[in-house]
């Protein structure tokens, strides 16, 4: 991975980044970056692949793939879930039979890069 102006980071173990520069006269360290931590944003050098350093380390950058979330709903039937509640409630049938056993389990999330998608169980959801 090359770092370029323009894209979304943050680093391996999650923190928010800014690049400021990726063109830095320095032969090792071109990049220079805000990092987001306890205190506010402190200034890192990387190289230009996004390291740190010769070990991987949860400073490293990686790059923040652009998603959507879709809701998750179940009717209660097990390995049958739907992206509404109505949807769940008829059982993908075309009349409604109840909302009695309608529940949201979770968030799928969906990469516009075509990765894999992801299932958030709802007790996980951060959002």
């Amino acid at each position: 991975m090359k770092i370029e102006m323009g894209k979304k980071y943050k680093t391996r173990d999650g923190k928010p980044v800014r690049i400021l520069c990726v063109d830095r006269d320095n032969e090792v360290f071109k990049v220079v970056a805000l990092v987001t931590g306890r205190y506010g944003e402190e200034t890192w050098n990387y190289t230009a692949a996004g390291t740190r350093g010769a070990v991987d380390t949860g400073l490293d950058l990686v790059e923040v793939k652009p998603s959507v979330f879709r809701p998750v709903w179940s009717n209660g039937n097990v390995g049958v879930a739907f992206g509404d509640p109505e949807r769940a409630a008829r059982g993908g049938q075309s009349s409604c039979s109840g909302f009695d056993d309608v529940m949201f389990i979770g968030v799928l999330e969906l990469f516009q890069d075509g990765s894999a998608p992801v299932f958030h169980p709802a007790g996980e959801c951060n959002g």
